[in-house]
């Protein structure tokens, strides 16, 4: 039976620091649905195979670190045995309704780590640093790799937790010289460079309708939940940016916040919901300008459809890299925390400079500059030519699998 009390104290947590108090109610509402209607959930008693299995355990607003990986586990259950594995009920349903690769969940750390060692699981990924990775990395027979979320150069991307793990799935050469350079006797067998796979998903559906406005994505990260995780610009420069585009006739804006926005900042709650109705207002004003919110699960065709992109020191910078398009990076009056060497090259926008935020995009054309950013995404991500991450991660994935089997003498 699945224990209400402690979703209630979870849920709690998550949901207050959103500002949603109605949140707890309709979370246990869910479970409840899950207990009547999705018990095929539950791991509890299954007989199944699987090579490999994605766990996951987060807070509420943290599913976007699982939904970005569909696509490419997706693309990998055409090679091997797919799963999801959950820790809390409303994250299974949810990625349940999204993918069509099998879900399952439990509560209880001996339930799920019973049920990975019956699937004769030979390869658990995760893609952050939950406490709860913890009970399941105590299984020795199956390998185990650290996905992550993103690639970026804030602090949170050189963790000791990551020696915990058989492998460290890396973006490029960048991110295995960091954690090199910041951990002491990390082991460089570990690394396995993948690129991006999360990006390269290529949908052919368009989000956007087509516009003669130049679009302008404004996908700023959240506030964090220590100083030194503090990149957010949204309750500093946010409705300020947003006010400067959505004047311009010329410009639509795409304002993309990151899913935990306003989780520990009541001022980057209230600059949330200001950008919100500013653009709820223009888009209403003027239907046809284009202007929207997106809220969506799905990242990477922002990358093909805007045109100019602002944005924090986060995953979005590196991937916005890319693209070749301009780029300005949001840096906060005073802000005094020590930049990546990547970082240090993007165009700055200073809380000073925002109002003329589209004359600064406008003027990053310098194909001199350009160049040089290209060559730093290679430094990042390795090739980037279409499909060649996801068939990295696929190999990468396939690889660990094998080996796995061949060391239990099933190869």
């Amino acid at each position: 039976m699945i224990r209400f009390a402690r979703l209630r104290g979870s849920a709690r947590r998550g949901f207050e620091a959103a500002g949603d108090l109605a949140g707890r109610a309709r979370l246990l509402a869910t479970d409840r649905v899950l207990e009547s209607r999705h018990d095929g959930l539950r791991v509890r008693g299954r007989e199944e195979s699987f090579d490999v299995v994605l766990f996951f355990s987060a807070e509420p607003a943290q599913l976007y670190q699982a939904t970005m990986w569909l696509g490419p586990l997706e693309e990998l259950a055409r090679h091997v045995r797919v799963a999801v594995l959950c820790r809390q009920a409303g994250h299974a349903i949810r990625l349940a309704s999204m993918t069509g690769l099998p879900v399952r969940m439990s509560r209880r750390a001996e339930e799920c780590n019973g049920w990975l060692t019956r699937s004769g699981v030979a390869l658990v990924v995760y893609v952050n640093q939950n406490t709860q990775n913890f009970q399941t990395l105590r299984l020795p027979r199956p390998a185990h790799a650290h996905l992550s979320h993103g690639e970026s150069e804030k602090v949170s991307m050189v963790s000791n937790q990551l020696k915990a793990y058989d492998l460290v799935f890396t973006a490029g050469p960048a991110a295995r010289h960091r954690i090199l350079e910041n951990l002491f006797d990390f082991d460089p067998a570990a690394f396995v460079d993948v690129g991006r796979p999360q990006v390269d998903v290529h949908d052919a559906v368009r989000h956007l309708p087509s516009s003669d406005r130049v679009t302008v994505l404004y996908a700023p990260t959240w506030e964090g939940d220590s100083p030194a995780m503090a990149y957010g610009s949204v309750a500093s420069q946010g409705e300020a940016i947003a006010a400067a585009v959505l004047q311009s006739s010329g410009h639509r804006l795409v304002y993309r916040p990151h899913p935990q926005t306003g989780r520990v900042s009541a001022a980057a709650r209230r600059a949330d919901r200001a950008i919100r109705t500013r653009i709820e207002r223009a888009a209403a004003a003027d239907p046809a300008a284009g202007h929207r919110v997106d809220t969506s699960s799905v990242w990477g065709w922002q990358l093909d459809e805007a045109d100019q992109c602002i944005c924090d020191v986060s995953a979005v910078a590196f991937d916005w890299l890319a693209t070749g398009k301009p780029i300005l990076l949001t840096a906060a009056k005073g802000d005094a925390r020590s930049v990546g060497p990547t970082t240090a090259r993007l165009p700055r926008l200073s809380v000073d400079e925002t109002p003329r935020v589209l004359e600064l995009l406008s003027s990053e054309t310098d194909l001199q500059h350009r160049q040089a950013l290209a060559a730093l995404v290679e430094h990042h991500f390795g090739d980037t030519t279409p499909g060649s991450s996801m068939r990295r991660f696929v190999q990468a994935c396939t690889d660990a699998v094998t080996h796995r089997r061949s060391q239990w003498g099933e190869g």
